[in-house]
C-alpha cells in the first residue's frame, strides 16, 4: 500500500510540474530548500545522539520554542534537528533557533524520506499537531526509530479525509508509539480510527502555554507613533481577500468618524455606565499582518487602488513617522510584540476557510478580539473567549464593520473583554511540560 502510495505522490508531482516551475523560475522564495526538499540535506553537526522535532509553519514553531529550549536545557549531549515546510517558518526558526540542525521536511516518498533518516539518524522524532506522514512513518518504524505525536488533534474536515483513505492511515496511526493530543474530543477521534486507547493521552494545547509579551509595547508605540487617543485595530495573519475586506472596513469607519460621536452596542451593555465617545479618523490606525509576507505587494496595491497612504513596518524607524493610513507588517514572529498596541485584534483565516489563525497570542495580550465563522484550528479557545464575553464573531464584511463600529466605541467593554481574555490563558498552562515528560521516557 505504500508503494501506492508512492505512485500516487509521484502522478501528483507530474500534474503539477509545470506551476512549480513556472514558481522556481519567478521566485527565489519557491526556490528556497528545495534540494533538502528531495533529500539533499547538509551534514548533521555532532555525531551525538539527536531528537528531531517538526512544526509545518510558523505557528507550530512558535508552539515549540518552550519545549525546544527545555530540551536543550536537559540534553546538552543531544543535537536538536528542527524540520519545516515553508520558508517563512525556515526564516523564523534561523532567528530564534542558532544550535538546532535546521532542515526542510523531505518530499513524502520512501526511497526519500529513507535517504534522509538513514543520514541524519535520529533517536527520536517528535511530530506536532496534525503532521501525519505515511510514508516518513512507516520508513522511521522500519529503521526503529520511534515516533511520538504531540500536541495532537485532527479536525471533523480531516477525521473524514482519513476515513476514505483507512486502509493507508490506520496502519500509519499504529506506527507512532504515542499520540499526546489536545482534547478529549481528538482523543476520540483519533480512536475512532483504530488507534489504541493506551497510546493516546490528553496532554491540551501548548499554545496556552504563551507568554505576555512584557517591555515591548512602549517601543512599538513610539515606532508607529501611536498616541494615548488612538485606537489601533490590529489584523494578524491575514489571508486574502481579508485585507480587503479590512482596508474597505477602515476606510469606512474613517468616513464615519470624523468628529462624529458613536454610540455604544446596546446588545453588549454592561451592569456598569457605557459612556458614547469621540474618534477623529486621523485617531484611527489599521495594522494589517498577513500571514505569507510575500504577499505585502499585494496589499500595497490594493492600498495604492483605494488611495489609501500605506508604509511596511520594515521601512519605519524612530526617525520616520508613521502613516496616519495602515502600516503593513511584512517581517515575520513579531505579531506577539505588536497585539499590546492594539485597541481590538482581528484574527485573520477565519472570514476565509483556513481555519483561523493563532487566537491565544492576542488573548495572552490581554485584547479584545474579533473573529470570522472558520475557527476550527482553533475551536476550544475560541469558544472559551466568546462564552468568556472576550470575543465576537462576524459572518462577513458587514458585520465586521458594524462590530469595529461598536467596540471602538465602548472603552469600558474593551478593557474588560481584554481582561477576560487573559484570564482564559492561566488555568490550561502546562501542556508544554506533560508532553515534555512523554518525550523523556522514550529518550531514556
Amino acid at each position: 500500500m505504500y508503494l501506492i502510495l508512492d505512485f500516487c505522490y509521484l502522478a501528483y508531482i507530474i500534474i503539477v510540474l509545470p506551476y512549480y516551475l513556472f514558481r522556481f523560475l519567478v521566485s527565489r522564495t519557491a526556490r528556497l530548500g528545495l534540494t533538502q526538499r528531495f533529500g539533499f540535506l547538509p551534514p548533521r553537526q555532532t555525531n551525538q545522539p539527536a531528537i528531531w522535532l517538526h512544526g509545518a509553519s510558523v505557528g507550530e514553531i512558535l508552539t515549540l520554542q518552550p519545549l525546544i529550549n527545555q530540551l536543550t536545557q536537559d540534553f546538552p549531549n543531544h543535537e536538536i534537528i528542527l524540520s519545516v515546510l515553508t520558508p517563512t517558518a525556515y526564516r523564523l526558526a534561523q532567528e530564534k533557533f542558532k544550535t538546532t540542525h535546521l532542515i526542510f521536511w523531505p518530499i513524502d516518498l520512501s526511497f526519500i524520506v529513507r535517504k534522509v533518516l538513514k543520514r541524519l539518524k535520529p533517536n527520536l522524532i517528535v511530530l506536532i499537531e496534525q503532521e501525519i506522514w505515511p510514508n516518513f512513518i512507516n520508513q522511521a518504524d522500519k529503521l526503529q526509530i520511534p515516533v511520538v505525536l504531540i500536541n495532537g488533534r485532527i479536525t471533523e474536515k480531516s477525521l473524514r479525509k482519513y476515513r476514505l483513505a483507512d486502509f493507508i492511515i490506520k496502519p500509519t496511526l499504529q506506527k507512532i508509539r504515542m499520540l499526546a493530543v489536545q482534547t478529549e474530543e481528538y482523543a476520540n477521534r483519533y480512536r475512532s480510527l483504530g488507534v489504541e486507547a493506551q497510546k493516546i493521552s490528553v496532554t491540551g494545547n501548548m499554545k496556552y502555554d504563551i507568554k505576555a509579551v512584557e517591555g515591548n509595547a512602549e517601543d512599538y508605540l513610539k515606532l508607529f507613533r501611536i498616541k494615548p487617543e488612538d485606537r489601533v485595530i490590529v489584523a494578524g495573519s491575514t489571508h486574502y481577500p481579508e485585507e480587503e475586506i479590512l482596508i474597505d472596513a477602515y476606510l469606512n469607519l474613517s468616513a464615519q468618524s470624523d468628529g462624529v460621536r458613536i454610540p455604544p452596542d446596546k446588545s453588549q451593555i454592561s451592569p456598569h455606565k457605557v459612556t458614547e465617545s469621540v474618534f477623529h479618523r486621523t485617531n484611527l490606525k489599521l495594522i494589517i499582518a498577513p500571514r505569507h509576507p510575500e504577499r505585502v505587494p499585494e496589499v500595497e496595491k490594493y492600498c495604492e487602488l483605494k488611495k489609501l497612504t500605506c508604509i511596511r513596518k520594515s521601512q519605519l524607524s524612530p526617525a520616520k513617522d508613521a502613516t496616519d493610513g495602515l502600516i503593513i507588517i511584512d517581517t515575520v514572529g513579531e505579531l506577539p510584540k505588536i497585539y499590546p498596541v492594539a485597541t481590538v485584534v482581528f484574527i485573520g483565516g477565519s472570514l476565509v476557510p483556513r481555519g483561523g489563525q493563532n487566537v491565544l497570542e492576542p488573548a495572552a495580550a490581554g485584547k479584545p478580539i474579533i473573529f470570522g465563522p472558520s475557527m476550527y484550528n482553533f475551536q476550544e479557545p475560541a469558544e472559551l473567549l466568546l462564552s468568556a464575553g472576550a470575543a465576537w464573531p462576524v459572518k462577513d464584511k458587514t458585520e465586521l464593520s458594524t462590530r469595529l463600529k461598536s467596540l471602538l466605541a465602548d472603552t469600558h467593554l474593551l478593557t474588560q473583554a481584554g481582561q477576560r481574555a487573559q484570564k482564559i490563558i492561566g488555568p490550561h498552562q502546562g501542556a508544554t511540560q506533560r508532553n515534555l515528560a512523554i518525550i523523556k521516557k522514550f529518550i531514556s
